[in-house]
């Protein structure tokens, strides 16, 4: 099932014109336990090294301004890269939105990937680990 999802996801990039500077890094995350329900289990994100840009394209996840999870390439090197997303705002049952910054790192050598949700204006930091690969 998991490479049926990941196969229509490619599919859909591959109906659009690619550049070879276009990645998508596929990570699943098993450790949640500090996660505070701000991270999803499992992510595609496409990622142009000739723009410098990501984006959370699977799950398709929006804002509460209907923006998409998207950011910068805050690092690219032979070991790891490091994406910084965001501000992305949710809206809370009280009407009040709240601005958080995800950062995404995947360690290219080990696949390890983790993703850590920050909160504007808040010391909080909420983190999940697990794995990365490069999907083509």
């Amino acid at each position: 099932m998991k490479s049926l999802v990941i196969a229509a996801f490619l599919a859909m990039g591959v109906a659009m014109p690619v550049s070879a500077q276009v990645q998508y890094i596929y990570c699943e995350m098993t450790d949640l336990g500090r996660s505070g329900n701000y991270i999803p289990p499992k992510s595609l994100i496409k990622v142009d090294l000739s723009a410098n840009t990501a984006e959370v394209v699977n799950p398709p996840m929006r804002d509460a301004r209907n923006q998409p999870l998207a950011g910068t390439i805050t690092l690219n090197s032979d070991s790891r890269i490091e994406m910084e997303m965001g501000p992305f705002s949710y809206k809370n049952s009280s009407g009040q939105f709240s601005n958080f910054t995800y950062i995404a790192t995947w360690i290219k050598r080990t696949g390890r990937g983790t993703f850590q949700a920050l909160p504007s204006g808040y010391p909080n930091r909420w983190v999940a680990s697990g794995a990365c690969r490069l999907e083509q």
